[in-house]
């Protein structure tokens, strides 16, 4: 079958998309055994409280949000069909696909309903109760590769950055009630990522495949306070980030846009002016997402190859949770031993 190309006109004709409490610390388990088995049984009866009115399908969890338009297109070559009905559709994936190759990041606010988002923390936090996590820290360089001795330590291929936060994989996630499980497994949404991150050669029915991996396939984040992920070049070409809670203070995804000129340059003066310029808590070089702010439900694209980013560090006790969500370009890709220990525990 030839790629379906996406015309151009219709890219050139359209805007940029939406573009540029209390701690966890308190409830992780102490070493007291009793208070320990307390929070496991307190998580335990909320689950089962709660699974009853947890959605089952992808219908039931797009309902609502910006999610439903993607109902009865849950594949690529759907987008091209002659249907009156994906009018709504067809914008709101030009929109995303015309800010995400051109600015790097698309945001679509409200993709699910709140009541949703509420679940999705709640089984995140319940699952860190019980210890159901890994605590993943590192200091890595810009380009997550080991030190390189012929460049000075100080040297933008040598500088180092701080990374922290709790992971949930997805092995830990409920499979058949979990909605971040359901929503990633269907067919609607990776016909959609497909449509809006691919090249137009690229945008085809087998543009893009589920994770092989047990873990990275879908999982939550969870940034207490001084967690963050320092200044990196993804390896994936892409992310979809789904926001759930947003932290009060610190926590902001920050891209700096078109850092390579491809996935494999050095880009040193560019990445050390990024160094430069930047403290802790803001980047004058870098976007954010604005308007409107991304917010509980937001789901967010970004091209984290070629564009050096980072979350800034949570500074308030509300902790920021999210759900990353792999798509791969080829069947059955899986993460190396290394990545799977350091990210995962696994």
């Amino acid at each position: 079958m030839a790629p379906l190309v996406l015309p151009l006109a219709i890219l050139l004709a359209l805007q940029p998309c939406c573009v540029a409490g209390f701690g966890l610390t308190n409830l992780l388990p102490s070493n007291n055994d009793q208070r320990k088995k307390r929070l496991r049984f307190l998580a335990t009866r909320s689950n089962e409280e709660s699974s009853s009115s947890v959605a089952s399908t992808f219908e039931e969890i797009a309902r609502g949000g910006q999610a439903e338009l993607l109902l009865s297109h849950s594949s690529v070559s759907s987008y091209f069909e002659p249907e009156s009905r994906k009018g709504k559709l067809l914008r709101l994936a030009n929109q995303c696909r015309h800010s995400y190759l051109t600015t790097g990041i698309a945001h679509i606010p409200q993709f699910v309903r709140l009541d949703l988002v509420d679940k999705m923390v709640e089984e995140a936090i319940n699952l860190q109760q019980r210890e159901e996590c890994f605590y993943s820290t590192e200091d890595h360089t810009v380009y997550q590769e080991p030190n390189d001795s012929s460049f000075a330590q100080d040297h933008p291929r040598n500088a180092l950055q701080r990374s922290s936060k709790w992971i949930i994989d997805f092995d830990r996630i409920d499979q058949g009630s979990s909605p971040l499980a359901i929503l990633y497994k269907s067919p609607e949404l990776k016909a959609f990522v497909s449509y809006v991150v691919r090249s137009d050669s690229e945008i085809k029915d087998d543009a893009l495949y589920t994770s092989g991996c047990p873990y990275n396939a879908a999982y939550y984040n969870l940034y207490e306070p001084n967690d963050g992920l320092g200044w990196h070049f993804d390896k994936s070409q892409f992310g979809v980030n789904l926001e759930l809670q947003p932290g009060e203070l610190g926590g902001d995804f920050e891209l700096c846009w078109n850092t390579r000129e491809d996935d494999s340059a050095w880009c040193f003066d560019k990445v050390q002016n990024v160094l430069d310029v930047s403290d802790d808590a803001h980047s004058p070089v870098a976007q954010r997402i604005q308007d409107p702010p991304v917010g509980p439900g937001s789901l967010v694209f970004f091209a984290g190859a070629r564009n050096l980013h980072r979350v800034t560090p949570v500074v308030s006790q509300k902790p920021r949770i999210n759900a990353i969500m792999t798509f791969e370009t080829q069947p059955n890709q899986r993460p190396n031993a290394y990545s799977l220990k350091k990210f995962f525990g696994r």
